[in-house]
């Protein structure tokens, strides 16, 4: 619901990949959402970018999910060590408060990539 109010409301063509998800933990999936809120709203505020593809699947018992955007990019390091990406450091934060794995790449003028995995335990 949320990717369709952001095509509604932006320039910016969202693609949603769904494979094997389902209904986990309350307490990682809310993380996982909130994760992904984020991801987003720093791509409408920040990157100039007219694509998001995020790729969601579930295996095993781990959900892996793959975030990019083709806007500007930003160093990731600078960011981070000048404080200046508060919901960077959240987002790391979060994942790693149910021990899951977080990866931030981005590049000047090609985008940005987030992966991150988490353990997931059905309802």
């Amino acid at each position: 619901a949320f990717t369709e109010k952001v095509k509604e409301s932006s320039n910016i063509c969202v693609e949603l990949n769904i494979e094997n998800l389902i209904r986990f933990n309350k307490n990682a999936e809310t993380i996982a959402y909130r994760v992904l809120c984020e991801c987003i709203n720093n791509t409408i505020k920040h990157a100039n970018a007219s694509k998001i593809v995020i790729d969601m699947r579930c295996h095993n018992d781990v959900l892996r999910v793959e975030y990019s955007d083709n806007g500007k990019g930003f160093d990731v390091d600078e960011v981070i060590s000048q404080h200046k990406g508060i919901g960077l450091l959240n987002m790391q934060s979060r994942i790693k408060s149910i021990n899951g794995l977080i990866d931030i790449i981005s590049t000047l003028g090609k985008g940005t990539t987030i992966r991150f995995q988490m353990k997931i335990q059905n309802n």
